[in-house]
């Protein structure tokens, strides 16, 4: 009794969903639709011809080129060998700092799951976070691992 009536409720909202379709007036063709609400002209006017398409095309290669000239090569995606072991060294001096305690990691180098070993069970890896991270927060600030 009750699968029959979600399946008729269903059938119920997809005929008013038809309705409200069936009623809205289909969009003209024959406007720019992205013209303003006034200034709406017909397509009709508007032909295409390939030198038009080919001076278009022209232009915003052009444009294009004048683009790139103008843009620096980042370090990050060309790094040269020789400057690859000085973004190597900037990324490990970066990644051992110690963060700050109230910052977005500061438990970075402390670790907040703990290992519990069972003759039955195995070894459960337990993590936590958030609010039960408290205590791992207070290791880290009593011990250094952040400032």
């Amino acid at each position: 009794m009750k699968n029959t009536a979600v399946a008729g409720t269903l059938v119920l909202a997809f005929a008013a969903c038809l309705a409200a379709v069936a009623q809205e007036p289909a969009p003209s063709t024959d406007t720019d639709p992205f013209a303003e609400p006034g200034k709406r002209r017909p397509l009709s006017g508007i032909r295409l011809d390939e030198d038009i398409i080919r001076n278009a095309v022209r232009e915003t290669i052009k444009e294009s080129k004048e683009d790139r000239k103008g843009t620096s090569s980042g370090s990050v995606l060309s790094a040269s060998r020789d400057n690859d072991q000085y973004a190597k060294f900037g990324r490990q001096f970066s990644q051992a700092q110690v963060p700050g305690c109230i910052g977005p990691d500061p438990l970075k180098h402390v670790p907040t799951s703990t290992v519990i070993r069972s003759k039955n069970f195995g070894d459960w890896l337990v993590g936590v976070g958030g609010v039960f991270a408290a205590p791992f927060w207070g290791y880290a600030v009593l011990t250094g691992k952040c400032r």
